[in-house]
């Protein structure tokens, strides 16, 4: 009878053994909790098999106090700093404005809310202007009473006036 020699197995393959690397399946990759016997992710880190750690610069537009993982670990997931929206805190709503999207567009009042400064939302319609105060963030509207309406918010019409638009002697 004839021996063959049985050549020795070198390398490891490793696919069924969660998610080791190596020739011979002791390397856990970055992003991986080595603790679990390479088989669970760790937060903030994203993209099997090349994982990448998530970045508020890469992934965010340096515009969010912090990122993580997503539940699946398939995206980053911004936590956007000041009123910065979207996925990768790119986008600053049309009421905001300012470098770091944390001061009210201009006719915008009451910063994280900046609604509109408008005669008919602010000033109940009897004034012929509605400007917000102070600048450069305002935090309320100005109204400026028509006829002889008085502020704050133009409603009171003074006893000596009357009319449907407080446009006559009393």
């Amino acid at each position: 009878s004839t021996v063959v020699p049985i050549s020795r197995i070198t390398t490891c393959d490793c696919t069924s053994n969660h998610t080791w690397t190596g020739d011979s399946c002791d390397i856990c990759p970055p992003g991986i909790v080595p603790a679990t016997d390479c088989a669970q992710y760790l937060m903030g880190y994203i993209g099997f098999p090349n994982y990448v750690k998530c970045s508020i610069a890469t992934n965010c537009n340096n515009n969010a106090d912090s990122v993580t993982s997503s539940p699946d670990f398939l995206s980053c997931q911004c936590d956007c700093r000041n009123m910065w929206s979207g996925a990768t805190c790119s986008q600053c709503n049309s009421q905001f404005d300012g470098a770091d999207c944390n001061v009210c567009a201009r006719g915008h009042t009451g910063y994280n809310i900046c609604d509109l400064c408008t005669i008919a939302d602010r000033c109940e319609n009897h004034v012929s202007a509605a400007t917000p105060v102070p600048v450069p963030n305002p935090t309320s509207c100005t109204c400026t009473c028509r006829n002889h309406w008085e502020l704050p918010d133009c409603l009171t019409c003074p006893l000596q006036f009357g009319g449907s638009d407080c446009d006559t002697c009393g």
